[in-house]
């Protein structure tokens, strides 16, 4: 197999998982799919992208399973830094939500408390999923 199919092999497994994950975490799905397939297709996009990088890396045997755990991990980190960003600045101009009238230490409270340690989280779980792919691309790179 191709590195470059196996980066849009992954794009696609990380778009229909969190897919389905998202989808069984909410009661209406008919408002919900439009909403996930907006966020989940760029960040399908760059585990497909890096994912081929990888993969071209992986089939000359150059690439360690610490470099998948770590581009998981950024991949994970950055796009939900970047959701709390986007939802900082709605939530700032926005009347009657968290930080509606908040001063900067509750901002930085809210970053520091809340908006990191979720971003941590979820880029352990790319990080995981990253490791999952790494044997998975291994495997099928041998085959």
């Amino acid at each position: 197999m191709s590195p470059r199919l196996i980066g849009i092999q992954n794009g696609v497994i990380v778009f229909v998982f969190w897919l389905c994950v998202g989808l069984l975490l909410v009661s209406d799905w008919r408002i919900a799919i439009p909403l996930f397939a907006a966020y989940l297709f760029p960040i399908s996009l760059v585990v497909a992208w890096r994912s081929a990088k990888l993969g071209c890396n992986l089939a000359k045997q150059c690439v360690t399973v610490k470099a998948y755990a770590v581009e998981g991990f950024l991949v994970g980190f950055t796009v939900c830094i970047v959701f709390f960003g986007l939802t900082i600045s709605n939530q700032a101009f926005a009347a009657g939500t968290v930080l509606d009238g908040a001063d900067l230490n509750d901002i930085i409270k809210y970053v520091l408390f809340f908006a990191l340690p979720i971003s941590v989280s979820v880029g352990l779980f790319g990080s995981v999923q990253g490791l999952l792919f790494y044997h998975l691309n291994r495997w099928q790179l041998a085959s």
